[in-house]
């Protein structure tokens, strides 16, 4: 197919641009609404970890039957899923979140007693880290018989880990210790709690019951339905402007797919880019990248600091929906760390904590006169889940603006790093 060709069928998609997206509208309307309180906040892995864990500690008693959903899982995990048969899963169970490993990572859920440990991974919209689960797994035998040590990796549609090496990925699937579940899976799960469990239907447990159902589904949209409904309308809407233009007709080749498929992708990715120009935070880059360069300049560059180059962070807000990049992240320990954060609307310094015990001694008085001292002009903000909800309790934080000195910025840095490590918090 002719360059020319393919061109015009693309000018012919960005002609019909606000037909396509107001008929989107329209199907939308005509769809059955569903409304998954939910929904609203469990689509991160910070707050759908939280949910997991809230859901494996219902333990009650009906007619002197146990209800214990930790137990559950992990016999579904362990002998349902893996075969391990052998393993006792009677005793209490435990279930921790945010396990702090000895190089301050974090185990999202820790599932165990003194028989067993399972390690879960949760995978929404985050690849993994460089060697994650390797880490984990070989913390974790420190405190259990390997034998007894199970992984579970939970991801939209049950991928496979890459953050293990070879050899140990396959010895965990040979011995069938590794578990590669879905957010379908989860559901389905859920489904025969509700099954087993049918009492939990009375009305007299009617919050346990709808929350549960509610999790359920929203288990199974982040796996598949709601891709798949979004895709209906769209397929919908789209096809009928191939086949109203006969565009179907003139990919006669599959050659000519691959190419069209390709102009699509690079043409989304350049439509994309226009991000960056649009956003009111074009005009704080410029102070970023000079800020990374203060740092490093004036000595601000160790184990502890992690600075983003240009090109990757203009990146993450070209791939991600609100925009969203960190490009400074200094950790002054493995519960408190300095970032420099912005979206498609701000920029801004924050420094953070998901530790109450470090809560509360930022907010003792003589720290955080200290720390407004050292914002100087900047006005100190405060607040839980704001600006920033996603992985902290707590925050100090102060705008930054297109008018702002990248050296004010960098030596308040430094000062507030080289502050908060004296305090031994």
């Amino acid at each position: 197919m002719k360059d020319a060709q393919l061109l015009d069928i693309l000018n012919k998609f960005l002609k019909e641009k606000d037909n396509i997206i107001n008929s989107l509208k329209e199907e939308k309307k005509r769809r059955i609404p569903k409304f998954n309180i939910i929904e609203l906040c469990s689509n991160n892995e910070v707050y759908n970890t939280k949910l997991l864990d809230e859901m494996l500690k219902i333990d009650f008693i009906i007619d002197d039957k146990e209800i214990n959903f930790a137990k559950y899982f992990s016999n579904y995990i362990i002998k349902d899923k893996l075969n391990h048969n052998d393993i006792n899963i009677d005793n209490n169970i435990n279930v921790d979140t945010e396990v702090i490993s000895k190089n301050g990572r974090r185990i999202d859920l820790l599932i165990h007693n003194n028989d067993f440990e399972i390690i879960l991974e949760n995978k929404i919209n985050a690849n993994e880290l460089k060697n994650q689960l390797q880490d984990y797994y070989n913390e974790r035998l420190q405190y259990i018989d390997e034998e007894k040590l199970f992984i579970i990796f939970l991801t939209k549609y049950g991928n496979e880990a890459y953050s293990l090496n070879e050899d140990l990925k396959c010895k965990l699937e040979k011995d069938n210790r590794i578990c590669y579940l879905s957010y379908k899976d989860i559901a389905d799960f859920i489904d025969k709690c509700l099954n087993e469990y049918s009492c939990i239907k009375s009305d007299n447990y009617v919050s346990v019951y709808s929350a549960l159902i509610q999790i359920r589904d929203n288990q199974k949209n982040i796996s598949n339905n709601r891709v798949q409904e979004n895709n209906m309308e769209k397929n919908t809407v789209i096809e009928k402007l191939f086949n109203d233009n006969n565009i179907y007709e003139s990919l006669s080749k599959i050659d000519d797919i691959e190419e069209c498929s390709k102009l699509f992708l690079d043409a989304a990715y350049l439509i994309k880019s226009r991000k960056i120009e649009l956003s009111p935070i074009k005009d704080q880059i410029e102070i970023i990248n000079n800020t990374i360069k203060y740092l490093r300049d004036n000595g601000l560059e160790n184990e502890n600091c992690r600075y983003l180059n240009e090109e990757i962070f203009k990146g993450n807000i070209i791939s991600n929906a609100d925009a969203n990049s960190t490009p400074i992240i200094i950790n002054i320990n493995n519960n408190l760390t300095i970032k420099l954060f912005i979206n498609k609307n701000t920029c801004y310094l924050t420094i953070f904590s998901n530790s109450s015990n470090i809560i509360s001694k930022l907010n003792e008085e003589k720290i955080k006169e200290e720390i407004k001292n050292i914002f100087g002009k900047y006005e100190l903000r405060e607040g839980k889940n704001d600006p920033e909800p996603d992985d902290y309790l707590y925050v100090y934080y102060f705008y930054i603006t297109k008018d702002d000195n990248y050296q004010e910025i960098g030596y308040i840095i430094i000062k507030l790093y080289n502050y908060l490590k004296e305090q031994n918090l």
